[in-house]
């Protein structure tokens, strides 16, 4: 009797995944503000070391002055003036092992490559993706328009 049940309990959860594969669901903004804001302050103290460790082999961002690889946003941190951004309405969602974080900021005196960031809010996101060494960053847009 308690294989049957067993036997009946598996085939319905295996059935169930095969015919309604796992979607998107909201994990909460707690985990999502918490990698960003992170990866803000390490940004904001130059900490290559965290940021290396952050960022995945594989990264991408896009930026509002073109597209970057691992190196090249490590590169351009590198250089970043944050100021004091002022981060709001985060919105995390997750799906299998990736977390995808939308968020604005208001950063006034942020400077990237060189170009300050126009005033105003402006959206972001990040796409993080959980490995057996910790969640690591594999892609950010910054929206941002920069002033000429």
């Amino acid at each position: 009797m308690k294989r049957n049940i067993w036997t009946a309990t598996w085939t319905a959860a295996v059935t169930l995944f095969l015919f309604f594969p796992p979607v998107a669901w909201s994990a909460g903004d707690d985990l999502g503000k918490k990698l960003i804001l992170s990866f803000f302050e390490a940004s904001g103290k130059g900490d290559q070391d965290a940021l290396e460790r952050t960022l995945a082999q594989g990264f991408q961002s896009v930026h509002t002055d073109g597209v970057r690889d691992r190196q090249g946003e490590l590169d351009l941190i590198r250089d970043i003036k944050l100021g004091s951004p002022a981060l709001a309405n985060f919105k995390t969602t997750r799906n299998g092992p990736a977390l995808v974080v939308t968020f604005q900021v208001s950063a006034p005196d942020e400077v990237l490559g060189g170009k300050a960031v126009d005033e105003g809010s402006y959206e972001r996101m990040a796409v993080w993706l959980d490995t057996d060494s910790g969640w690591k960053l594999i892609a950010y847009a910054n929206l941002a328009p920069l002033k000429d």
